[in-house]
């Protein structure tokens, strides 16, 4: 019986969704601070994460894409009504990947979640906004941070509906 009502709960619709990027528009990635190369192809944001092979000293040492608050679709940085962030995310690469997600509050204190993509497969992550609230402050989210530090070999990752949801009231 319980179980049937766990996967009840998961197959539920949502309260109350927020899109912070969803790529539907051309230039979706306008709003994006971009340290590597991307497209929108098909409402998806197609990822090139590649290797540094030269050290610079005004660039963080990893590839990354940064969207803060008050960009793009990225309208509100008051989180406290949602239970959790997710975002569908494509590795197509041969080789696993680890992808690691920064979000900081307006205090400049951060919280990181890693998330491991197997090879040629589409997951969606999630982060629970209750855990997160005890690092950062969920009333003022700033900047979310997507990057592989110092990744051994290039990356290809498809990334997709970057959203806030609430599953109750």
């Amino acid at each position: 019986m319980a179980v049937l009502l766990w996967v009840g709960a998961a197959l539920a619709e949502p309260v109350a969704v927020h899109v912070l990027d969803d790529f539907e528009r051309s230039d979706a990635l306008a709003a994006w601070d971009l340290d590597l190369g991307a497209h929108v192809d098909q409402g998806q944001a197609e990822l090139n994460f590649r290797r540094r092979r030269v050290w610079q000293i005004w660039r963080d040492p990893w590839p990354s894409l940064r969207l803060s608050h008050g960009a793009g679709l990225f309208s509100s940085g008051d989180w406290r009504g949602y239970g959790r962030l997710e975002f569908a995310v494509e590795n197509r690469s041969t080789l696993a990947a680890l992808l690691k997600l920064r979000v900081d509050d307006e205090s400049g204190t951060r919280a990181t979640r890693l998330f491991s993509l197997p090879p040629q497969v589409r997951r969606t992550c999630r982060v629970d906004l209750g855990l997160l609230g005890r690092e950062i402050d969920l009333h003022e989210v700033a900047l979310i941070d997507l990057y592989m530090s110092h990744p051994v070999r290039d990356y290809a990752l498809v990334l997709d509906d970057i959203r806030l949801v609430a599953d109750t009231l």
